[in-house]
């Protein structure tokens, strides 16, 4: 394993250090190791439309850091697996610069936030935070701080679909993580949280002729606010899912794999066939209508069903999934 340092290897780099005679604590020594060894490396731009040498440029000099620590907030509400295999391939994973157009925007936002701050509007600070000895740390767009408590403002370029639909459990987790951040390590008291949304694309037409669709390009959504013991409980049981899986994946090369809500799992159909038509005679969403179709059917009729696409791998959103054994064998239970 490239980026993954195995115990045995920690304790060793340990001694050797001692025997220079470092006065430091084995304990904070072996931290600083861990962390040096889950820092991920540059990723590598790729440029195939021939786009702009600038666009290039402003990707590679992106000066996100997580800071000292072992996992920021969004890495810990990341799957395991992903956050592993992508420090296991890090020098391997290539980035096509056209996928990362609307990152650079939402870079380019943060700039604008920082500038856009006063009196009662903190931009851009990252907090850290100590949880089963792994550091934690989040980068809080904006915190408008007023007598009353501070309320949370998050950034967010994404699709109109984002706003139509439910709120994605993975920004209510995210902001809420932000509010224990700032509870605990700076005593003062959250009673808000939001997500703006900038819609890329927004169809003006459509807005005119239904008053259900967003109308407007920036949209403020609100977050449910959980209690602290729930902010708590949730990053707790995250640090001890990712240090789990760091350490069978160290010591196996394996972890854990992503569930299907992860995978952003499409929902298995069932196509009632019929034999010599390419075309399903009707597609079903479970196996009991599939059944009870095929009896109302004459012979020569089948039920076929087919296993929903893992969006997220399969579109490799991910950037590790071509090394994925999860997702490999997907492919091959496809190809069966």
């Amino acid at each position: 394993m490239k980026n993954e340092l195995p115990m045995v290897v920690i304790v060793v780099m340990i001694r050797k250090n001692q025997r220079k005679k470092r006065r430091r604590n084995t304990k904070a020594l072996a931290e600083k190791i861990i962390i040096n060894y889950l820092i991920n490396k540059p990723m590598k731009i790729i440029n195939p439309q021939n786009l702009p040498q600038t666009l290039v440029n402003l990707a590679e000099r992106d000066e996100y850091s997580r800071g000292n620590a072992h996992r920021s907030v969004t890495q810990l509400i990341d799957p395991p697996q992903i956050s592993l295999l992508r420090r296991e391939h890090d020098n391997e994973i290539e980035i096509d610069i056209a996928d990362r157009l609307w990152a650079l925007v939402g870079t380019a936002m943060h700039s604008m936030a920082e500038k856009g701050a006063d009196a009662e509007h903190l931009a851009e600070e990252r907090l850290f935070t100590k949880i089963n000895d792994w550091n934690i740390s989040g980068a809080i767009d904006v915190q408008h701080i007023t007598e009353k408590g501070v309320t949370v403002l998050d950034y967010k370029f994404t699709s109109v679909w984002s706003v139509i639909y439910d709120l994605k459990k993975e920004w209510i987790a995210q902001q809420n993580c932000y509010a224990y951040l700032i509870e605990k390590e700076k005593g003062l008291t959250v009673n808000k949280l939001e997500i703006v949304t900038f819609l890329r694309d927004r169809n003006k037409q459509k807005a005119k002729q239904d008053p259900s669709y967003p109308q407007s390009d920036v949209v403020v959504l609100d977050v449910p606010l959980w209690s602290f013991e729930e902010r708590e409980k949730y990053i707790r049981d995250r640090v001890k899912l990712h240090q789990d899986a760091f350490q069978q994946f160290s010591l196996e090369g394996t972890c854990s794999p992503c569930s299907d809500e992860e995978r952003w799992k499409r929902p298995d159909s069932f196509a009632v066939m019929k034999e010599g038509r390419k075309t399903a005679v009707r597609v079903l969403t479970s196996a009991e209508e599939a059944e009870k179709k095929l009896k109302s059917l004459g012979d020569k009729h089948f039920v076929e069903q087919r296993i929903g696409a893992p969006t997220r791998c399969a579109d490799n959103y991910c950037n590790v999934s071509q090394w994925c054994q999860q997702y490999q064998q997907h492919l091959k239970t496809e190809e069966k």
